[in-house]
């Protein structure tokens, strides 16, 4: 069961840091803008900023650049640690500007080197955090201390603290509980007894997180962190005067920081102390250092560093929304939504701003004009979050109600109670029984003043003791009336009234007997819903004596009816069937105690008139004796059936705690199992969000880069379009250049190699035919000539020589023939030169044709220019194979005629 006591609205504090200008900084800013424009004023806790408005801005404290971290320590942060120790949930979050001093505050800072002079704000609160724990102060509480550190990097919860990989560390989420409290899970709470623990843990998560290098600050935080103190209190709270013992703790309690859930035998009648509980105070204490505002021209970050410094101006600007919607007295009349969920940052600020927490809020500014727009930006800022108001509640919650062991222990000592009830119950049932049953009734008789009771009465190893105040421990939430006659004979815990069974009316006439029992007179009339025995003793007056061993003597009565503090707390969280045989129970309880006083009342003045009664009365009081005894019997069965009943319960508690645990087991396996598939699905997300948001930026950076590459071609399509314009004004020329080359050549060439050649013909014609003719002269001669040698001598020699003539004549005109051949292939050569030269003028000619249309062509085709200018070197290329063999069938006519010239020789 928990209960919330606090302070009610409280407003957040607001403490403004003025950062001192250090070499560096002289060093990185303009010497222009180095002059300081915010100064203090006379007044506390205002400001002044030096530009033409004048702005001034009023605080709840205003530490100037000459303040230490000692001085910003005692006069904002100490109150706040005491209201931590009393049960509150405290933040202490530093905003501002990039390199404005906020970790170096908040001593966030890995840095080893620090003096004890440069310590920030976590280190002195753990410090005297412990330190005050140990003290005397709180040496009858128990304390129990975890740390966590997280950071939000890129929108991403990140366990500073985690053991292991981080991809198999489980997801860190942020939930809300039924009552708009915010936790998060799948953070890991390191437990820590010293301040040496604190310090090491602080020192570890600042290693791990995430820093960079910008033109404002070479360690520049580039994530918010956010470092945790959960404290658990548990202390011992007296009942107060009512409950009787006095306020002091049990013999186990001690100042040890650890400490486990109490025993059930810490409230059990066995030690004494039933009059008082334990309390369990959770309090949180969170230290928010955010990373600094800027703007990327200043600190010239790219790539990663550029996305990061979005991401925290995104949060950052959240931030200053939620605070804007809470402060500003404008907006919040016309704004019913607070955008907590605009981001990671201020949802996990929502308990700090607006919620159940003691906020601090420490704004770090730079004084130096260079930085006077964000100055002014975190001043306003500032300035608004004063009028946010918090409810600050102190969480309090009795120790047992989760622990099993506890409530079974309770439940043992509600049965060992029922017990010494019951052996009550059965002796006073025993001296009922052995009672004279005989007697007169005297009328108007009244009881005696002075009961016979037990001083101590022991039953079942439960002690009703006589010299304690007014309480014995009995059933949690029931008060019994209190007799301020007789302490003795009280047992706390259940109520017995004294006005007869329920349906009934007792005479109301007070007489002086049993306290707490008022016994009819004569004058006492009747009422409408009076029963039988109102009849039967009216007009009577019980006799003046009170019979010993009566059960009345053990129950003891008040008819002011007071009644002790109620203990229900203890059974509000326990199973609804067990409270509702409990409830039964309390009304059996109560009938039956009703049905013992009026039994006992009866059978009192039974034995008082048993001298003076007479035969009617007799039979009417054992009429109405029988009457009570039945219903005593059937008020004992209905509480053995509800013992019954209860050891069912306690029976099926039993099964059911089983059954628990192997649940338990389960569900362990299950929430592995479901941290897997979370972690699984996170990573899916994860990596989803990552490629849609590549596949975004890719398509802008495709469309960029497109429209980009598109300009570019066209850039270089026009260059090449000119450069194509001018190389084909060049062709043109060229062209027109060569054709006329080629005219003129072909034209010159051929004229003088046709004149040539004919000429060459010509004389080679007229030598062969010259020579034909010396040599048919020479023949004719040598015929003659053969024709006289034959007459005259008639030798054999000269057919000889005859023979060798006609062999060189008919070899001369076989080399004839041959000439003429060869002449002829000359000139069929010729020919086909001549037609080569007509197809290149002709070829020529269309080239020059497709270049001017080409050229008078508005928008050319690439390929068609393409494709002329493959044309043009095609045809350059075959004119170069045409010259190559003009070249060399020139040759051959050239070796034809030396040929010939050799074979005429």
């Amino acid at each position: 069961m928990t209960s919330q006591g606090g302070l009610g609205t409280t407003s957040v504090q607001v403490a403004l840091r003025i950062k001192p200008l250090t070499t560096d900084d002289m060093e990185k800013l303009p010497s222009r803008f180095q002059r300081q424009v915010i100064t203090t004023s006379y007044t506390p806790g205002q400001v002044i900023v030096e530009n033409e408005k004048r702005p001034i801005f009023q605080y709840d404290y205003v530490f100037g650049p000459e303040a230490s971290q000692e001085d910003v320590y005692n006069k904002s942060v100490t109150n706040l640690l005491g209201k931590f120790l009393e049960g509150y949930n405290v933040t202490i979050l530093a905003y501002g500007q990039t390199s404005s001093g906020k970790t170096y505050t908040m001593g966030t800072s890995d840095e080893d080197s620090l003096s004890t002079e440069s310590q920030g704000i976590i280190p002195r609160t753990m410090s005297a955090l412990f330190e005050t724990i140990k003290s005397d102060q709180f040496k009858t509480s128990k304390f129990t201390i975890k740390v966590s550190f997280v950071e939000i990097h890129n929108e991403d919860l990140i366990d500073l603290l985690g053991q292991g990989e981080e991809e198999e560390r489980p997801p860190v989420t942020i939930r809300e509980d039924s009552k708009g409290n915010i936790y998060w899970t799948g953070l890991q709470e390191v437990k820590v007894n010293s301040v040496e623990d604190v310090i090491n843990n602080l020192a570890k998560g600042s290693e791990n997180r995430q820093v960079g290098f910008t033109d404002m600050n070479a360690k520049s935080s580039r994530s918010h962190a956010i470092f945790s103190v959960t404290m658990i209190q548990k202390k011992y709270v007296p009942y107060g005067p009512m409950g009787g013992p006095p306020a002091t703790p049990p013999p186990d309690t001690s100042r040890n920081v650890d400490f486990r859930s109490p025993s059930p035998k810490v409230n059990s009648n066995y030690g004494g102390y039933d009059d008082g509980e334990w309390e369990t105070i959770t309090s949180k204490f969170h230290f928010v250092d955010l990373a600094g505002s800027e703007r990327l021209k200043r600190t010239s970050a790219s790539g990663d560093r550029a996305k990061e410094g979005i991401s925290i101006n995104s949060g950052l600007l959240a931030l200053g929304n939620v605070i804007s919607a809470l402060g500003d007295p404008n907006k919040a009349r016309h704004m019913t939504h607070i955008p907590y969920r605009d981001s990671k940052l201020t949802r996990l600020l929502q308990d700090s701003l607006g919620g159940n927490a003691q906020t601090l809020m420490i704004a770090c500014v730079s004084p130096a004009e260079y930085n006077i727009s964000e100055t002014i930006s975190t001043l306003k800022y500032a300035n608004r979050a004063r009028n946010i108001k918090n409810t600050a509640l102190v969480n309090k919650e009795e120790s047992g109600w989760n622990d099993v062991a506890h409530l079974q222990g309770l439940v043992i000592k509600l049965r060992t109670e029922v017990a010494s009830l019951k052996s009550l119950v059965a002796s006073n049932n025993n001296n009922n029984q052995r009672r004279p049953s005989s007697g007169t009734i005297s009328p108007g008789r009244v009881t005696p003043t002075t009961p016979t009771t037990p001083t101590n009465i022991h039953t079942n190893g439960i002690r009703l003791p006589s010299s304690r105040s007014n309480s014995v421990t009995a059933l949690p939430g029931r008060s019994t009336p209190t007799n301020n006659n007789n302490n003795n004979s009280k047992i706390s815990g259940r109520s017995t009234p004294t006005s007869g069974i329920p349906g009934r009316s007792t005479p109301s006439t007070p007489v002086s007997g049993i306290p707490g029992r008022n016994t009819p007179t004569a004058t006492t009339t009747g009422t409408p819903g009076r029963s039988m025995y109102n009849n039967i003793v009216n007009g009577r007056e019980p006799a003046n004596r009170m019979r010993p061993g009566s059960p009345l003597t053990t129950f003891p009565h008040n008819g002011n009816l007071q009644t002790h503090k109620e203990k229900d707390k203890d059974f509000e969280a326990l199973e609804e069937q067990l409270m509702l045989l409990q409830r039964s129970y309390a009304e059996l309880s109560q009938k039956y105690a009703k049905t013992s006083a009026e039994l006992a009342m009866h059978q009192d003045n039974y034995d008082e008139m048993e001298n003076n009664r007479n035969e009617p009365q007799t039979k009417q009081y054992d009429v109405i004796i029988s009457t009570l005894e039945s219903e005593h019997a059937m008020t004992k069965a209905a509480l053995n059936l509800t013992e019954t009943i209860l050891q069912e319960k306690d029976e099926q508690i039993d099964k059911l705690e089983q059954s628990n645990k192997q649940s338990q087991s389960d569900i362990v396996d299950l929430q592995k199992q479901i941290k897997e598939v979370e972690a699984n699905l996170q990573k899916m997300v994860e990596n989803s969000n990552k490629i849609q948001q590549r596949a975004d930026n890719r398509r802008e950076n495709f469309i960029s880069e497109t429209v980009q590459l598109l300009e570019e071609r066209l850039i270089s399509k026009d260059e090449y379009i000119g450069q194509l314009e001018k190389e084909l004004k060049e062709y043109k020329a060229t062209c027109s250049e060569i054709k006329d080359r080629i005219t003129n050549t072909n034209e010159v060439e051929s004229k003088e190699q046709l004149r040539e050649e004919l000429g060459d013909r010509n004389l080679r014609i007229a030598h062969l035919e010259s020579k034909v003719n010396l040599l048919v002269d020479e023949v004719n001669k040598l015929q003659e000539m053969q024709f006289q040698e034959e007459n005259q001598s008639g030798s054999s020699n000269s057919e000889e020589i005859i023979q060798k003539l006609r062999e060189e004549i008919s070899s001369l005109r076989q080399t004839h023939l041959e000439t003429l051949k060869e002449l002829n292939g000359t000139k069929e050569k010729e020919k086909e030169c001549e037609n080569e030269n007509e197809n290149l003028k002709i070829s020529l000619e269309n080239a020059y044709s497709q270049l001017e249309r080409v050229a008078t062509a508005e928008n050319p085709p690439l390929q068609a220019f393409d494709t002329e200018q493959s044309s043009l070197l095609t045809m350059e290329a075959r004119i170069a194979e045409l010259r190559k063999e003009r070249r060399q069938t020139v040759t051959e006519i050239k070796e034809s005629k030396f040929k010939f010239q050799n074979n005429s020789t």
